[in-house]
C-alpha cells in the first residue's frame, strides 16, 4: 500500500448512481479484502445489490429499512426477510443490523428513506444471512479527554463470529466538553479531590454514554448515573 492510497476525498468516492454516496473498493483503497459502500434510499425506493464474492453487513446509518436476501443463483427464492429498525442518526443510538453472505442478492426498501452502510470483505465461504439485535451490540468507551471515543463492536471477533472474513466496528467521537468541563472547574482544589473527582467524571461519563447508546430512556439513564454518583459522594464524605 502506498501513502497516496491512504487518503481519498469523499467526493472522489461517490458511486455511479445518485444514491451511491460512497463506493470504496479494495483496489481503490490499496487493500486486499475490505470495501465499503454507503447508499441513500429515497422513500419507497427499491434497491437491489449483489454481493458477488463479498460478504456484507447491512448497517442503517439514518432511518430504517426492510431487506430480503436470496441466493444469487436463485433470486426468486427468498432466504430471509428482515425489518431493520435503524435510528434517527449515528449519534442517536446503537442500531440493529444484518449479515449477508457472499453470492447473495439483496433487495432493500425504506418507507421513509434511509442511509445504509455496507461494509464488506472478500471471502471464500458462503454463510446464511443473520439478524443482529441492537441490544446484543457491545458498547465500549475508550480513551480519555479529547481522545474519548465510543466503539460499537457489532461485528468484532469474539462478539460476532457469524462471518468468514468480515470484521467491522462503528467508531464515534464523543463531545470533549462533556469530559473536560468538571475537571477544569477543580484545578484549584486539593490534588486528592481533583483525582477522585476526575475518576468519578470518567466513570459516570462512560456509564451515561453506554446506556444512552443502547437507546435507554433519558430519565432512566440519568437516574442510573445519579445512583452511582451518590456512591462517590458517600465515599468522599466517609474516607
Amino acid at each position: 500500500m502506498s501513502p497516496s492510497t491512504l487518503h481519498h476525498s469523499w467526493l472522489t468516492l461517490a458511486g455511479p448512481g445518485p444514491g451511491d454516496l460512497l463506493t470504496l473498493t479494495p483496489e481503490k483503497a490499496g487493500w486486499t479484502y475490505c470495501g465499503l459502500r454507503i447508499i441513500r434510499l429515497e422513500p419507497g425506493e427499491l434497491r437491489r445489490v449483489d454481493t458477488g464474492g463479498e460478504e456484507m453487513f447491512v448497517l442503517p446509518l439514518v432511518g430504517g429499512l426492510t431487506i430480503e436476501v436470496a441466493p444469487s443463483a436463485t433470486p426468486s427464492h427468498t432466504e430471509v426477510r428482515v425489518a431493520l429498525t435503524g435510528r434517527a442518526s449515528v449519534f442517536d443510538r446503537v442500531t440493529d443490523f444484518a449479515y449477508v453472505g457472499r453470492d447473495s442478492h439483496i433487495t432493500m426498501v425504506s418507507a421513509n428513506g434511509a442511509e445504509v452502510a455496507l461494509p464488506s470483505a472478500r471471502c471464500e465461504n458462503r454463510l446464511p444471512p443473520k439478524y443482529g439485535a441492537a441490544d446484543d451490540v457491545t458498547v465500549e468507551i475508550r480513551g480519555a479527554g479529547p481522545a474519548t471515543r465510543q466503539v460499537n463492536a457489532f461485528g468484532a471477533p469474539g462478539l460476532w463470529d457469524h462471518a468468514d472474513r468480515l470484521v467491522a466496528v462503528e467508531l464515534a467521537g464523543l463531545p470533549v466538553c462533556e469530559v473536560r468541563g468538571p475537571r477544569c472547574l477543580l484545578l484549584d482544589a486539593p490534588a486528592d479531590v481533583v483525582a477522585r473527582s476526575w475518576t468519578a467524571q470518567q466513570r459516570l461519563h462512560r456509564k451515561y454514554a453506554r446506556l444512552a447508546a443502547r437507546g435507554k430512556p433519558k430519565q432512566h439513564v440519568v437516574t442510573a448515573v445519579a445512583r452511582e454518583l451518590t456512591g462517590f459522594v458517600w465515599a468522599a464524605l466517609t474516607q
